[in-house]
């Protein structure tokens, strides 16, 4: 490891009687599925875009936005650009680095911003750290909440790719309950929108509809829907 090496990934220090409140994938599962391993050739692999975190600290979060657009693409078939945004949500801000176990519980309390939204990519710390995420982002980064997150002990590798053997398939099953893009507009948008200029609305609802219409993985979140349920977290 070079010797100027500095991981993104922080210790935790919550206290004690928090991460008693951790759920871990061994409390709940008596054991983990076999692993069939199966070699593919390179032109078999599953490959989503590349990310850039700019030399940042922000890996953990960069995870967790990568996660969440593979999870979207095995709901729906579509890989969603989230973003990293929320990195500055993060305990130990303005320092660098991240707990990894906080990375998750922002997304479960807070949900997950859109790239298109909220940009994230070749940003520094403190760039990342001076974003200005308005409300309407926030409200829109909900409907991607996740309902929970169950930890894997480090160095586990057998049970990562059990878990991921058992859930990382496209599945043929559609979300029960949807947020249509009318639904998304009226009621979370327009009512911040209304005071921006008519130029100004109309690209910020152009976008909307490219993401929405690409990512087609909009699920209700909370008072109005179900929460889109996450993959076990990998701690």
């Amino acid at each position: 490891m070079p010797p100027n090496f500095q991981s993104g990934a922080t210790l935790d220090t919550r206290p004690a009687e928090k991460k008693l409140k951790d759920y871990k994938f061994k409390e709940i599962v008596a054991a983990a599925n076999p692993v069939n391993w199966v070699e593919k050739s390179e032109s078999e692999w599953r490959k989503f875009p590349e990310q850039n975190q700019d030399g940042s600290g922000s890996c953990v979060e960069q995870t967790v936005r990568k996660l969440a657009g593979i999870q979207a693409f095995l709901k729906e078939k579509q890989y969603v650009e989230f973003s990293a945004g929320f990195y500055q949500l993060r305990s130990n801000k303005p320092q660098s680095g991240m707990i990894g176990v906080e990375a998750f519980d922002i997304w479960m309390n807070s949900g997950i911003p859109l790239e298109v939204l909220v940009e994230s990519d070749n940003m520094n710390d403190a760039q990342m750290d001076d974003i200005q995420i308005e409300q309407y982002e926030k409200d829109i980064a909900k409907v991607f909440a996740i309902s929970g997150h169950v930890g894997i002990d480090n160095g586990d590798f057998e049970t990562v790719a059990s878990v991921i053997q058992a859930n990382g398939h496209s599945s043929s099953r559609q979300s029960k309950v949807r947020i249509s893009l009318s639904k998304l507009v009226r009621d979370i948008l327009l009512p911040q929108l209304t005071l921006s200029s008519t130029m100004e609305r109309n690209t910020f609802l152009s976008k909307i509809r490219h993401t929405l219409a690409a990512s087609r993985a909009i699920s209700s979140a909370k008072s109005s829907s179900r929460r889109v349920t996450g993959l076990p977290a990998i701690q």
